[in-house]
């Protein structure tokens, strides 16, 4: 149990780490006081809920770490930090079907940020019921227990217009074509991580508008066909990874 105005004395902290403890409920005015505090981890914890206000004064806050908890619902708290640059929510309990992670979670005000969601139970395919996708930077949906019974998955993502880095790994994707991404016009993606996927067949896959792609990353995918129109369009491709795959033959 952390009291409310706990670390209230601490009007200078910078860095707060609270790992590995037994934390269940952040409660409100946890962290009062701390209105010059930029970096938080309260990753590893058993927290199940963040209540209204637990994050009062942090308005300096830049980076969260929330990993590995059990957080199910009640992410507006998160949503009032207004300097946040990073938040990491992987390996929680988050879903879409509970309705506190709904169409206004995480609007995040049109600010730029960091998003990780690996490991929860949402399902990538509506994953842009999040307001804030609309402005992300960087965003991982890796390993989504969601996907697991899921056969040649179908992200629609064409609304991650301003998405530089996309992770989508271990997601059943059979195919590169099935990201509506590749359709946007607008992207500025600059590097895609489909590590560990379904893909087998890079025949004759359309980058077109992928024209900013600098890395493209595609290890451990069941890929065994390469063609000379594999990569057209991704003219500014500088890293390309096809470790790991059953490729046998380049010609």
């Amino acid at each position: 149990l952390i009291e409310p105005g706990a670390f209230s004395a601490l009007s200078s902290l910078k860095s707060l780490e609270l790992i590995n403890n037994n934390l269940i409920r952040i409660h409100a005015n946890s962290f009062v006081g701390l209105t010059q505090l930029k970096y938080l981890s309260v990753r590893d914890n058993k927290i199940i809920v963040i209540e209204m206000g637990a994050f009062r004064d942090l308005n300096q806050l830049e980076r969260i770490y929330l990993s590995q908890n059990q957080i199910i619902e009640n992410l507006t708290s998160i949503d009032r930090l207004k300097s946040l640059k990073r938040i990491n929510l992987a390996m929680n309990r988050l879903s879409e079907t509970h309705e506190s992670v709904g169409e206004d979670c995480l609007t995040m005000n049109h600010r730029p940020i960091d998003l990780d969601l690996d490991l929860n139970y949402l399902n990538p395919q509506k994953i842009n019921r999040f307001k804030c996708i609309r402005h992300l930077k960087r965003l991982s949906l890796s390993e989504l227990f969601n996907t697991k019974e899921t056969k040649n998955i179908q992200i629609d993502i064409s609304d991650f217009a301003t998405v530089q880095e996309l992770f989508l790994r271990n997601l059943f994707i059979m195919s590169i074509r099935n990201l509506t991404i590749l359709a946007s016009e607008t992207t500025q993606l600059k590097s895609l991580n489909l590590n560990g996927n379904l893909i087998s067949n890079l025949g004759d896959v359309n980058f077109n508008n992928l024209e900013s792609l600098e890395s493209l990353s595609l290890q451990q995918n069941p890929i065994y066909r390469i063609t000379n129109c594999s990569f057209k369009g991704i003219v500014n491709l500088k890293t390309l990874d096809l470790s790991n795959t059953l490729i046998t033959n380049v010609s």
